[in-house]
């Protein structure tokens, strides 16, 4: 909540290239928080390394699944067990898991992600120009 939302942010030039799925922004009175998702529908390994790199320049790293009908609430089993064998890294790495229901229009906070204030200066640099970018236009 209080965040302006920006999707498929791209920074880096060619070699150090990385696009971020969706991009949360909030301004506080004397600071600025950012928050990273990173959405797949079944690729759990590669999403969470993902969101393992996005956690260095976003005090909130989420990984999210959205289940867009009855067949993927098959595989619902599966995320679970997944997000089960990963809990301890998700943890570790302040980590959190989000499920997108699309038939009810409704977001499962699953795991909560814990604020990362160990930042890597030169992404997060990167990423306020381009947000700012984005709200100048």
């Amino acid at each position: 909540k209080g965040y302006e939302t920006f999707e498929r942010i791209k920074l880096g030039s060619k070699g150090d290239n990385i696009e971020i799925d969706i991009v949360g922004f909030q301004k506080l009175l004397k600071s600025e928080r950012i928050a990273t998702i990173e959405v797949k529908e079944f690729d759990f390994h590669k999403v969470f390394k993902q969101a393992l790199i996005r956690s260095l320049f976003s005090n909130y790293s989420y990984i999210a699944f959205p289940i867009k009908n009855t067949l993927i609430w098959n595989s619902f089993g599966t995320l679970l067990y997944n997000i089960s064998l990963y809990m301890k890294n998700l943890k570790k790495h302040k980590i959190g898991v989000l499920i997108y229901d699309d038939l009810r229009k409704e977001i499962w906070e699953v795991v909560s992600p814990h604020f990362n204030k160990n930042l890597t200066t030169k992404y997060v640099n990167l990423l306020k120009e381009k947000i700012v970018g984005e709200l100048n236009e």
